[in-house]
C-alpha cells in the first residue's frame, strides 16, 4: 500500500555523502559550474534527485507540460553521484530473482526494461551525448556447478521470453575475456554499455527549455500539504506537484522506511591499458561481464580501454562510506582484480570509489502516490539505468493523467515489503553478504 506522510515540515533524516574517487567521472573534462538553488523558488512541477529516473520525469514533464516550469533539484553534481558511480550496463532481460517465478512478471519487465532502453538510444543519438554508447550485450558468468545450475534457469526463462542468446564455454570466454576464471557464461545482445557519469551528464545538459537544473543543493526539510516546499540550504522552492526519484535516500524523507535495504558496493577502474598491456590481456574490446548469483565479479573493459571492476559489498542504511573503510576496501578490490587478470600485474589503478544499490526484499519496486501532489519512484533493485529511466517517464505521464500499456505493466508491480528493525536488519544483511562472500568463488 502506498505510505503516507505526515502534513507539515519534515527533516530529510540523511543527505548524500560521497567520496571523490568516481573514475567514471574524474575522467571526464571538468563540468560548468553548478547553478545553486537560491532564493525563493516557485514551480508548477518539482523533481527531486537527478539519477536516471529523476532527469527521465524532469523529460517528460518539460515535453508533456510545455508552458510549465519544472524544477530538477539534485543534492551533488549530475553524474557524480550515485547513478555514475554503476558498471555502466542498461540491462534488458529479467534476472532470476526479479521474476518472483512469474512469466507474466518477466514479459512485464521486458516490456519495461526494452522500452527504457530504447528510449536512452533515441536520447544518445539524437543530442549527440559521447559516452561511449554501444549495444554489444554482455556476459553473464559462472564459475562452479551452483553457478552453472543458475545459468540452466536463466537460460529457460531467456528461451521461455523468445529471446537471443548464445551459451558460451569457458575455452571461448578466455579468448574474449582474457581470463580462465569463468566455466559457462551466457551472452545476451539487448544489453547496452556506456559511461553512466557521461551518460547522465549529457541528459542533463540537453533538458528542455522549461526545465530547470539546480545541483550541489541537498534538501534538508520537506513540507507537505496543499503544495511542496523543498529547502536547501540556499534557498527554497515552493511547487504544485512533486516527484520523489530519490531511490536509497528515499526513506530519508520519510518514504519506504523500513522497506529499502541500502549496500555500498566498491570499484576501482584503471589507466588506460598500454599496448603491450592490450596485447598481454587479448580478447575482445568494450565488453561487460555480470555474476549470475548475487556474488562475485561485474567487470567493464571500455571502449578507451580502461577495465572497471567490482568486487565488494557493505551494508549502509545511510548509503555512506569512511575514508577509512573505502582505503581498505581498494586493497581488497585491487587484489582480487590482479588475482583474476595476472597479466595486468603492472597495470596502476587510478581510481576507487563506493557507490550505492538498493533493494527490497521482495524484489519490488516502488511506483506510487504518496500524497495527492506527491509521488514517489524508486528502489530499482540494482537494474537502474533502463528501470529508472522507463520509470521516471512513466511516472510523469501517470501523474499527469495519463495511461497507457507500459503504465499498466509498471502498476502491476507489487511494493516492498516491510523489514526488520535495526539493529537486526543490519545484522541480518551483514550476515548475508558474508555468506554470499564465502561463496563468491561461484560467481
Amino acid at each position: 500500500m502506498p505510505q503516507s506522510l505526515e502534513t507539515g515540515r519534515r527533516k530529510v533524516g540523511y543527505l548524500p555523502r560521497y567520496d571523490d574517487g568516481n573514475g567514471w567521472y574524474n575522467i571526464l573534462t571538468a563540468p560548468a559550474a553548478a547553478r545553486e538553488l537560491s532564493g525563493a523558488q516557485r514551480a508548477d512541477w518539482l523533481v527531486i534527485g537527478g539519477g536516471y529516473a529523476g532527469l527521465s520525469a524532469a523529460r517528460r514533464l518539460g515535453e508533456l507540460h510545455p508552458q510549465d516550469r519544472i524544477v530538477l533539484v539534485e543534492a551533488d553534481r549530475v553524474g557524480r553521484a550515485t547513478a555514475g558511480r554503476n558498471a555502466g550496463m542498461a540491462i534488458d532481460h529479467p534476472f532470476l530473482s526479479e521474476t518472483n517465478g512469474s512469466l507474466e512478471r518477466a514479459h512485464r519487465i521486458l516490456r519495461l526494461h526494452r522500452a527504457g532502453i530504447a528510449m536512452l538510444d533515441c536520447h544518445v543519438k539524437t543530442l549527440a551525448i559521447d559516452c561511449q554508447w554501444s549495444g554489444r550485450g554482455k556476459y553473464q558468468v559462472a564459475v562452479g556447478d551452483k553457478a552453472r545450475l543458475a545459468l540452466d534457469h536463466t537460460a529457460k526463462l531467456l528461451t521461455d521470453l523468445g529471446m537471443a542468446f548464445d551459451r558460451v564455454d569457458g575455452p571461448t570466454l578466455e579468448k574474449r575475456l582474457g581470463t580462465t576464471s569463468y566455466q559457462a557464461a551466457i551472452y545476451t545482445p539487448g544489453t547496452h554499455l556506456m559511461n553512466p557519469a557521461a551518460l547522465t551528464r549529457g541528459l542533463s545538459v540537453n533538458l528542455p527549455p522549461n526545465v530547470e537544473l539546480f545541483e550541489n543543493s541537498p534538501i534538508t526539510h520537506l513540507t507537505t500539504g496543499s503544495s511542496i516546499m523543498a529547502e536547501t540550504p540556499g534557498g527554497t522552492v515552493r511547487a504544485t506537484r512533486a516527484i520523489l526519484a530519490t531511490d536509497g535516500f528515499t526513506p530519508a524523507f520519510g518514504v519506504l522506511a523500513g522497506r529499502i535495504i541500502n549496500i555500498i558496493s566498491f570499484a576501482v577502474l584503471t589507466e588506460p591499458l598500454t599496448v603491450a598491456q592490450q596485447a598481454r590481456l587479448g580478447g575482445d574490446r568494450d565488453w561487460g561481464v555480470h555474476p549470475v548469483g548475487r556474488a562475485g565479479a561485474t567487470i567493464r573493459r571500455t571502449q578507451d580501454e580502461r577495465i572497471w571492476y567490482r568486487t565488494a559489498f557493505r551494508y549502509s542504511r545511510d548509503m555512506t562510506c569512511s575514508p577509512d573503510r573505502l582505503r581498505q576496501y581498494r586493497v581488497k578490490v585491487t587484489a582480487s582484480f590482479h588475482k583474476r587478470f595476472p597479466q595486468l600485474g603492472d597495470v596502476r589503478i587510478a581510481h576507487a570509489y563506493s557507490g550505492g544499490l538498493s533493494f527490497s526484499q521482495n524484489n519490488e519496486p516502488f511506483f506510487s502516490r504518496v500524497e495527492p501532489n506527491l509521488f514517489a519512484v524508486a528502489c530499482q533493485n540494482a537494474i537502474g539505468i533502463a528501470k529508472g529511466t522507463i520509470h521516471g517517464a512513466l511516472m510523469a505521464e501517470w501523474a499527469s493523467g495519463g495511461a497507457s500499456p507500459l503504465i499498466d505493466d509498471v502498476l502491476a508491480y507489487g511494493t516492498p515489503s516491510k523489514l526488520p528493525p535495526e539493529p537486526f536488519l543490519g545484522w541480518g544483511v551483514t550476515a548475508r553478504l558474508a555468506a554470499v562472500r564465502f561463496t563468491g568463488h561461484q560467481e
